[in-house]
Parts: structure tokens; C-alpha cells; sequence
């Protein structure tokens, strides 16, 4: 079983008040599950993805995702805790992009 530490920043465990000594269980739910009046950020993330696998509207969706992201992060295009990997559009577009594979690569193998 995999430490809370290692798949969830430092800075989000401060926030959130997260003890990484305690084990956690990992629960999967289904996406549509989580988008709550609370994470209204995973609709352009929802739609970028939708945009790109379907090779339709890819720049309107790119614009909505970028837009929700100068919005999340006051305009500076820095992640809290995370300033040193993401410090611009094309790093958070990067490591969504990244994120997007490795979803595929798992669900390719299963």
C-alpha cells in the first residue's frame, strides 16, 4: 500500500490538514461523482479532455481550460506548493497532458 505522502503533495496534506503518518484507503469512484458545487475547476478539465479524444472544438476547449486556470490561480499561472513544477500555462497543460496518458496506459492494461 502506497503512503499518502506519495501521491499527494506536501503543501496539500498542510492545507487539508493530512497526518501521512496514518494509512489511508484509496477509494475509486466514478468522475462524475466528484464534480460537486466545490470543484467546479474539473468542468474544463472535463471538457478539454472530452475536446481532445474526440478531435472537436479542441481550441475552444483549450481556451475554457486556460481561462479556468489564470482563474484558480489569480492570473500568475503558479500552483500552491508546487511553484517549482508549475509556473506557467504550458506546465499545467503539460502535466494535465502527462496525467491524461498514464490514465490511458492503465486502462489500456486492465
Amino acid at each position: 500500500m502506497k503512503r499518502i505522502n506519495e501521491l499527494l503533495t506536501d503543501y496539500f496534506c498542510e492545507i487539508h490538514n493530512i497526518d501521512v503518518s496514518e494509512p489511508y484507503e484509496i477509494e475509486y469512484v466514478d468522475a462524475i461523482d466528484l464534480l460537486t458545487s466545490d470543484r467546479l475547476d474539473l468542468l474544463p478539465k472535463i471538457s478539454w479532455l472530452k475536446a481532445h479524444d474526440e478531435g472537436i472544438a479542441t481550441d475552444y476547449a483549450d481556451e475554457y481550460y486556460r481561462e479556468s486556470i489564470k482563474a484558480i490561480t489569480g492570473r500568475t499561472f503558479k500552483e500552491g506548493g508546487k511553484e517549482k513544477e508549475k509556473k506557467s500555462l504550458e506546465d499545467f497543460v503539460n502535466a494535465f497532458s502527462d496525467l491524461r496518458n498514464i490514465e490511458k496506459e492503465v486502462n489500456c492494461k486492465s
